[in-house]
């Protein structure tokens, strides 16, 4: 019990996008897809609604069951559908169909192939499609058929006088033609989609149909050169050579005709990649939008930040030059005394030297601004330097020395004054 229960929660999983799963039952209804392929059934369902589903045809094989896919399908339903046509095998192989519904849809041609030893077939529905011919053989491929409606569009025409006859007249409903067997030697094939166009992808195998009924006799001449004889081109890879117009000749036993055309539209790869990143860019406009948005609110805070830093790098510069011509004024600046030794001193030393004499020196230079104190030749000592290679600091002394003889000859005034300026410094 458990085992069927997994089995069953697995098929479930499996259903396609797009939609519906109850039990077996799997409803696509609206579905916009191009074709069956495009969605990956259950292998367990009873039941596909496809009804008023996108789809534009159903091809050979669309659903094949001689692999044993499709095992259980019971009933197909595609009522509304945009489907043109059913070709050969389109339902191949399955032994559980038993209902098939294409009521309201625009099937204007059904093969006579379509349903293709589904040998429990038992009810198609065609009522009030564009269905307006169908083969005399389609019985014979689907004579399991106890219920046919082809009510609607249906002519009355004497390729459709085969549903009178007394063999199929218990199970086509919807077909009320009087029938003259006369007509039946008269009676020319009919061209069901007289101007068709297929559009095929690059690469892709695919097959061009006549749609025409009441003939077996047919011949393709292609416009552009080239002649194939039956109702179709089988392509097994579509090329762009392929891309033409073709002309479909039909012949009654009676000599009559009748011509059918159709294009085929190769899609090629350039273009089906165009297309792709063409519906790509459309969806990511928004977000290509966005981004852009986002890169230039980053420059923008960017380039305030670096602005502001700017302003502040340049305020700061501002305040550093005017704290140090407050405690520096240029008046005072040291000139950096010149080293003459073979050696040079490391920049620690340097600075060290520095650091002790600058002050020594600027007191020194005070003094000599005002005019007392120095003379020139122990101004030009302090500030030039000795020229016998020493650091300057006997120079300093002696200019030292001469400042204290000084201050003895110096009036009381003008002492206090160099008193008050040294207790300034």
């Amino acid at each position: 019990m458990r085992a069927s229960s997994i089995l069953l929660s697995v098929a479930r999983a499996a259903c396609p996008d797009q939609c519906s799963c109850e039990g077996t039952v799997v409803d696509c209804t609206d579905a916009q897809i191009q074709y069956i392929s495009d969605l990956a059934f259950p292998s367990d369902a009873t039941v596909i609604n496809l009804s008023g589903s996108s789809l534009s045809s159903l091809r050979s094989f669309d659903f094949n069951g001689d692999s044993g896919a499709f095992a259980n399908l019971e009933s197909v339903i595609f009522d509304d559908a945009s489907i043109d046509y059913i070709d050969d095998s389109a339902f191949a192989y399955l032994p559980s169909l038993k209902s098939a519904s294409f009521a309201g849809s625009s099937v204007s041609y059904v093969s006579k192939k379509a349903f293709y030893n589904c040998n429990s077939l038992e009810d198609v529905d065609f009522s009030d499609s564009n269905l307006k011919y169908l083969d005399g053989h389609f019985l014979i491929y689907a004579d399991s058929l106890k219920s046919l409606n082809v009510g609607g569009s249906v002519e009355c025409d004497c390729v459709n006088n085969w549903m009178k006859l007394s063999d199929f007249d218990e199970i086509i409903s919807g077909y009320d033609c009087e029938i003259n067997l006369d007509d039946a030697s008269k009676c020319a094939p009919k061209s069901v989609l007289p101007e068709y166009e297929f559009s095929f992808q690059e690469g892709q195998p695919a097959t061009a149909i006549c749609f025409i009924v009441g003939s077996d006799i047919m011949t393709i001449d292609v416009q552009n050169g080239g002649k194939y004889r039956g109702q179709r081109i089988n392509f097994h890879s579509v090329g762009t050579e392929n891309h033409d117009e073709y002309i479909c000749t039909a012949n009654a036993l009676n000599q009559q005709s009748v011509q059918s055309f159709f294009t085929i539209n190769v899609i090629s790869s350039d273009e089906s990649n165009q297309d792709v990143i063409s519906d790509s860019s459309v969806e990511n406009v928004d977000e290509s939008v966005e981004e852009e948005y986002t890169e230039n609110e980053v420059v923008e805070e960017v380039d305030e930040i670096i602005e502001e830093n700017e302003i502040d790098q340049s305020e700061n510069f501002g305040i550093t030059s005017e704290v140090l011509s407050t405690e520096r004024p240029k008046e005072l600046e040291v000139i950096s005394e010149e080293i003459t030794d073979n050696e040079e001193p490391s920049d620690e030393v340097t600075n060290e030297i520095e650091d002790k004499n600058s002050w020594e020196n600027i007191n020194a230079n005070t003094a000599c601004l005002f005019g007392i104190l120095c003379d020139e030749s122990s101004a030009e000592g302090s500030s030039e330097g000795s020229s016998d290679g020493s650091d300057g600091s006997g120079d300093f002394e002696e200019f030292s020395s001469a400042q204290s003889l000084s201050l003895l000859s110096t009036s009381p005034a003008s002492l206090a004054l160099i008193l008050l300026i040294s207790f300034i410094l």
